[in-house]
């Protein structure tokens, strides 16, 4: 499952009509916010747990019709696969996302498909044994890249949520794909990425991973490119627009965090 960084960039975005945006509940003791959610189109995608820093990752399917969103701009870069990230992409990226601080990277990843629950399920296997409470569930298949061990006992686990399950994609399209990767072409995913930096409150400090560091790229295009992907076991590459103030670490561990892609 590897990963790897092709390009980099920073990018502040405006955009009053976003097709995709996070909200967050209102607290009265969090006025910015503490439960976070990704919408498309207004309608709920994903749950993303929290904004406390001792509490357990999360993502969670919240929609089960979730809208399609409109790349055709860059459909045809997006499909023959970027080696770059160009100010055409950027600009149509405008269009459809938040306004905000981004870190877009051009990722090379061999995504593995993983279901909810399963021996390689990252909320029933890794985090429970940092946070001993009933294991979350995302209640959806995802897909999980390298996982990175840093010094001091710290560990960036990386995954892309997708809004569709594979057998609701368009099997033709599937095969071309499965072809086209087979040959060694790359084809571009475009995803919406958080960082989230959790640490429980207490730990045995006899465990490998105590500093579990999760990113997670929720996809807006590319649903069958990925999956075709991890089919046939090969990589393809992804363009991840990170929103920095999304994440939930400070900027020293994003900062370092990041560095490790």
């Amino acid at each position: 499952m590897t990963s790897c960084v092709l390009a980099e960039r920073q990018v502040t975005i405006e955009n009053d009509y976003p097709a995709v945006k996070f909200v967050r509940n209102l607290a009265e003791d969090w006025p910015i916010g503490w439960y976070r959610h990704l919408l498309v189109h207004d309608k709920p995608a994903y749950f993303l747990g929290n904004v406390c820093g001792s509490c357990s990752f999360l993502f969670q399917k919240e929609g089960s019709d979730i809208p399609r969103i409109d790349t055709a701009r860059i459909t045809e870069e997006l499909n023959s696969g970027l080696s770059s990230i160009s100010d055409t992409v950027i600009e149509a990226a405008r269009q459809i996302l938040p306004s905000g601080e981004y870190q877009v990277y051009l990722l090379e990843v061999s995504p593995k498909l993983v279901e909810s629950g399963s021996e390689e399920d990252y909320f029933s296997m890794e985090q429970p044994v940092l946070w001993e409470d009933e294991p979350e569930s995302t209640e959806t298949e995802y897909y999980r890249c390298r996982d990175r061990k840093f010094a001091k006992r710290a560990a960036l686990y990386e995954f892309i949520a997708p809004s569709f399950r594979h057998d609701k994609l368009n099997q033709s399209t599937i095969t071309d794909y499965r072809r086209r990767i087979a040959a060694g072409e790359k084809p571009t995913a475009l995803a919406i990425s958080v960082l989230d930096t959790k640490q429980p409150a207490l730990w045995d400090e006899k465990l490998e991973v105590t500093d579990p560091r999760c990113l997670v790229h929720f996809l807006l295009d590319g649903h069958h490119k990925t999956y075709a992907a991890a089919i046939e076991r090969k990589p393809i590459t992804i363009l991840s627009f990170l929103h920095k103030q999304e994440c939930v670490a400070t900027k020293e561990l994003l900062e370092e965090s990041l560095r490790s892609l």
